[in-house]
Parts: C-alpha cells; sequence; structure tokens
C-alpha cells in the first residue's frame, strides 16, 4: 500500500462501500423514507467532504472560521420563511469552501478504493435510469409515479428523462465515472462505464454534460486498447439500433436543443441575467447584497424564489468581487500549482463552466467539488510521478 506522508489509510472494503453509497445517497434518496432519507442527505452533504478532507494549518483554519463569520453576516435578515433554503445555502458554500482550503486525509489506495466504488455506484444508477426509461415505454412503469417519487415534470413525457434534476443528476454521475476511470485497469470495464454513462447522459440531454462526456472519451480514446477503441462505438450503435424506437423519443429534441430550435433554460436564465443586470451598482460588486438576495430580488420580479441558475453571478450578486475571489482563490491556487494548461484536460475547464455558469448553488456544491478536488489530487500524483519518471531517465 502507497502511503503519502500526512494521510490516513482506510481499509479498502470501507472507502469503497462509502464511495458506492455516495451517489447512490443522492439520487436515490428521494426514495428512501423519511429517517433514511435525511442522513442520506447528511452523508453527501457533510460526511463525504469530512471524511475525505482535512485542514492541516492554522491559516487554513482561520480562512475557514472568516467565511462561517461573513456567511452569518451576510444573512442576517433573510426572511425565516424559507428555513431550508438559508441551511441549504449556508453549508453548500461553507463545505465548498472547506475542501477548497483543505488537503486529502486519504492515502492513495483509499483514493483510489473510493473513486472506483464512485464509478460502480454511477454505473448502477445509470442502469437503473435506461431500464427505467424502456420499462416506461413498455408501459410497464408509470412516469408519474417515478416523478412524483424524484420531483421532475410529469407533463413532458420521456423528454430530458432522469431519476432527477435533468442537468445535475448526469453531471454528478458523469464526475464520478471520469473520477473512476482514472483508477479502473480493466479494458471492459472502462468501456462498459464510459458508454453506459453516455447513453444515461443522452437521454438526460443535458448539452453540457454531454459536451464534458465526448470530451472526455476524445481525452483517454488514444490510451485506451483496441477494444475500447472500437467497443464504445460498436455498443452506442447496437443500442441505437437495437432501442431505435425507444431512443428516437429523444433523438429528435436532443438533436434540437444543439441546433438551436429548442433553447432549454437559455430564455429563462438570460431573462434572470437581465433582471440581476439590471439591479447591480458599485456598492453592489464591492460588498454584495447578501445571502440569497438574488432569488428575493427574482421573487420579487416573479412571485416566485427562484434561482437565477449561474453560481458565478449568484455568489459575486451576493457577496461581491472581493470576497467572491476570496472564496474561489484557494481553488485557483491549487490548479496553478498542478498546471494549469499542462497537467489539467480541458473537458476539466468545462465541468467548471458548468458548475458556475449554468448551475445554481446547490446543496451538491460540497459533493461536487470534493470530487474535483479528488479528481485534481489524481492530475497531481499524476504529474508527480511523470516528473520522477524524468528524472530517473
Amino acid at each position: 500500500m502507497l502511503i503519502i506522508q500526512g494521510t490516513t489509510p482506510v481499509k479498502n472494503a470501507n472507502a469503497f462501500i462509502f464511495g458506492m453509497l455516495v451517489p447512490v445517497c443522492v439520487i436515490l434518496s428521494p426514495a428512501f423514507p423519511f429517517l433514511i432519507k435525511e442522513s442520506a442527505i447528511f452523508l453527501w452533504m457533510v460526511m463525504f467532504p469530512i471524511y475525505v478532507f482535512r485542514i492541516k494549518n492554522l491559516q487554513g483554519v482561520l480562512l475557514l472560521l472568516l467565511t462561517a463569520l461573513f456567511l452569518n453576516i451576510q444573512s442576517f435578515g433573510f426572511p425565516i420563511d424559507y428555513p431550508q433554503k438559508l441551511m441549504y445555502s449556508l453549508i453548500s458554500i461553507f463545505t465548498m469552501s472547506y475542501v477548497f482550503l483543505a488537503n486529502c486525509r486519504l492515502d492513495f489506495e483509499s483514493v483510489k478504493k473510493i473513486s472506483l466504488g464512485l464509478g460502480y455506484g454511477s454505473f448502477c444508477l445509470n442502469i437503473i435510469t435506461i431500464v427505467c426509461m424502456y420499462l416506461i415505454t413498455l408501459g410497464i412503469v408509470d412516469i408519474l409515479y417515478l416523478a412524483e417519487i424524484f420531483k421532475f415534470p410529469d407533463n413532458i413525457g420521456l423528454f430530458r428523462f432522469s431519476l432527477g434534476n435533468a442537468i445535475e443528476v448526469p453531471f454528478l454521475t458523469t464526475i464520478c465515472t471520469i473520477l473512476s476511470v482514472r483508477y479502473l485497469k480493466s479494458q471492459w470495464v472502462i468501456l462498459l462505464f464510459v458508454a453506459v454513462n453516455f447513453m444515461a447522459v443522452f437521454i438526460a440531454q443535458s448539452r453540457g454534460v454531454m459536451l464534458i462526456s465526448v470530451l472526455h472519451i476524445i481525452s483517454i480514446y488514444p490510451k485506451q486498447s483496441f477494444l475500447f477503441k472500437s467497443g464504445v462505438p460498436i455498443i452506442i450503435f447496437v443500442a441505437f439500433f437495437y432501442y431505435f424506437d425507444e431512443v428516437s423519443i429523444v433523438l429528435d429534441s436532443t438533436i434540437a436543443r444543439f441546433s438551436g430550435v429548442d433553447l432549454g433554460s437559455t430564455d429563462s436564465r438570460m431573462h434572470y441575467f437581465k433582471v440581476v443586470f439590471d439591479n447591480i451598482n458599485a456598492q453592489t460588486l464591492i460588498l454584495g447584497e447578501g445571502l440569497l438576495s438574488s432569488q428575493r430580488l427574482l421573487f420579487d420580479i416573479t412571485g416566485q424564489l427562484k434561482s437565477i441558475e449561474s453560481a458565478l453571478v449568484e455568489l459575486i450578486y451576493e457577496f461581491g468581487f472581493f470576497v467572491s475571489g476570496l472564496l474561489l482563490l484557494p481553488l485557483i491556487t491549487r490548479m496553478n500549482h498542478i498546471g494549469l494548461i499542462k497537467n489539467i484536460p480541458i473537458y476539466f475547464y468545462i465541468i467548471l463552466g458548468q458548475i458556475f455558469l449554468l448551475l445554481n448553488i446547490t446543496p451538491m456544491f460540497g459533493l461536487i467539488f470534493g470530487l474535483l478536488m479528488l479528481l485534481l489530487e489524481s492530475y497531481r500524483i499524476n504529474n508527480k510521478f511523470k516528473t520522477k519518471s524524468i528524472l530517473i531517465v
């Protein structure tokens, strides 16, 4: 077992099971009984970042305390009608800051097993998604029943089908798949993980996640064996023709989304952008308007507590440029230390773009950024080994 100084070894089986439970608890938690559901939410909102990361220096602790103090100040005066939204936003931003300031507490083998567990958990969920869609087309499963459990729109049929949010769910499984592929050795397993994940992403029709999946496949394609290079297109094409009736349900709308005929949520997002930008002034850019102020602004306009669907704009409007920059500076510093262009692939930047430009601040922020920090850690270790190899040569 490779043990890196300052890290903690964990039993491989425990790490694997823990990793597998994370995506399962995130996506399937709406179907759990109440007490188990709450425990599952706690697992992926709080337990995963704490289990994998820790702050090792006084400077990081002080910065985290400063973040907590500022969040408390910025949340002052928020209407008590929405305590859950307030709590989720506080936890999301706090855990994001925590993983940015922290280092991985686990040894290499434990990180590897967690990553593999994440991949296997996501693979199972992707299979469940594909099977559910197939059973719905056969009339065996009622889509209204699933919509009631997983809270997705029940009036659009199989358009953008997913067990939950059609962006967040495939986004999470894609990140888990990408992370696990870095540690998988079996070409057959890599082939299955990548192909099945792409099918689930295709069904959900999230353009940003499709782009991430395609770029990831392109990035690993030259490094794989003939089995992978021929297997991925074969599996996708066979599935396409064998399940043509089912695939055709989403194919037309997918083409429409990419061609611009169907802009998805772009129109509403641009409208929300305009509302926020029209209300920005110098004081807002410097100090911000306070936690969830962007949602309160949209509530005044629309009558509903909506999100602007852009985490970066939310951060700037609510906290100002200075504090937003301080929150994101540890991430930028870590990426720069690893190698912004040389050692970090392009799909990682598309992932960041998806988070900051196309997603709002969600309860999954701590988990998503925890996974991205593990991904950055894998790039760092890979670069470290490359450097040692060069020196030995």
